[in-house]
């Protein structure tokens, strides 16, 4: 993955970069392949021809694409260092960064939650966190928004039974051809550790 103004020099030849048309603004993203509008903070761009688009403007211009480069393909971001007028990373980024890590590990999480994988020597546990609900604000304590839990769908290839370990509930099992689903709810600001087997 390669964004603009993030490389130069002797090598920079070598990678057949997309030339950039003119300099152009935007504030929302087009995710081509789940196509879906993102809200993003403000950022410029340089439009890009060619390759495979995985983020357009409003108004169509692609902003990210895939390129074949020998065996591999690369992904180039017209967004100068993925950066948007505020110096902060666009949602472009992170985008970007699950699609191309999509498909790679043995363990998929579908659900607003962050997550954790590790291997046992059985199969694997599957931590699972929520930040959601749980406002931290400058001075004194503030009660949990109980509101905030989060539905999750882990798949996997070879389980045959999930376990939580918190509450020590075995959860279901769907068999789906080659892999197996799992759904689990998040508590708002909580935890769940699953293990697959």
């Amino acid at each position: 993955m390669v964004s603009a103004d993030q490389v130069r020099g002797p090598g920079l030849a070598a990678l057949k970069l997309p030339a950039g048309g003119p300099v152009a603004e935007d504030t929302v993203l087009q995710w081509v392949p789940g196509n879906r509008p993102v809200i993003s903070q403000r950022y410029r761009y340089h439009p890009i021809t060619g390759g495979d688009a995985l983020i357009q403007s409003t108004n169509g211009a692609v902003i990210a694409a895939t390129y074949q480069r020998g065996k591999g393909r690369m992904v180039y971001l017209s967004i100068p260092l993925g950066l948007g007028i505020d110096q902060a990373a666009t949602p472009a980024v992170a985008l970007l960064l699950a699609h191309a890590r999509q498909g790679l590990m043995p363990v998929e999480v579908r659900g607003d939650v962050e997550w954790l994988l590790n291997r046992t020597g059985k199969g694997w546990i599957v931590t699972l966190l929520n930040p959601n609900g749980n406002a931290k604000p400058q001075h004194g304590i503030v009660p949990t928004d109980r509101t905030q839990e989060r539905p999750v769908i882990i798949t996997a290839e070879g389980i045959s039974q999930a376990v939580e370990w918190f509450t020590a509930e075995k959860l279901v099992v769907k068999p789906e051809g080659r892999t197996a689903t799992v759904a689990i709810t998040v508590p708002a600001a909580g935890v769940r550790i699953v293990e697959l087997q």
